[in-house]
């Protein structure tokens, strides 16, 4: 969730495990909700904490595709 991004301890924690284990950051998905990209500011802590797994090579997909807000109904 946005809300969990933003936590910048959680990003630390992912990206130090990464380290710790020598996993591939590539071999690493993170799931997020469409919420996270609802958020106008795209320098907000959500965005900031995708940016930062990003450039480590994590990689990130939408959870929730077709519900909610990101729904397109007729």
């Amino acid at each position: 969730s946005a809300r969990d991004l933003a936590d910048q301890d959680l990003v630390d924690d992912i990206l130090a495990m990464l380290a710790d284990s020598g996993l591939d950051a590539a071999e690493v998905v993170v799931e997020v909700t469409e919420t996270v990209f609802l958020d106008s500011a795209t320098d907000s802590a959500a965005h900031r904490g995708i940016r930062r797994l990003r450039k480590a090579g994590v990689r990130l997909v939408l959870d929730d595709f077709g519900t909610g807000h990101a729904s397109v109904t007729m």
